[in-house]
C-alpha cells in the first residue's frame, strides 16, 4: 500500500487486493476516502485475467 501511494503521486495506479487475508482491502479501508489510488477485490479469475490485459506498464519498464 505504501509503494502505491507513492507511486500514485506520478501515474495512476491500481491496487487488486487477490490475497485471500484481504489484507490490502483492510488497509485501504483504514485510509477511507483518502487513499490516492484505484482499488478493487476480485476473486473472478476472468476479472483478475482482464486486469492483467488492460494494465498498461509504467513508461520505461517492461
Amino acid at each position: 500500500m505504501n509503494l502505491a501511494a507513492v507511486l500514485s503521486s506520478n501515474a495512476r495506479v491500481l491496487v487488486a487486493d487477490v490475497d485471500p487475508q484481504r489484507s490490502a482491502t483492510d488497509w485501504a479501508g483504514a485510509g477511507g476516502d483518502c487513499v490516492p489510488f484505484d482499488f478493487d477485490t476480485a476473486e473472478n479469475p476472468q476479472v483478475l485475467a482482464n486486469l492483467r490485459n488492460e494494465a498498461r506498464p509504467v513508461r520505461g519498464q517492461a
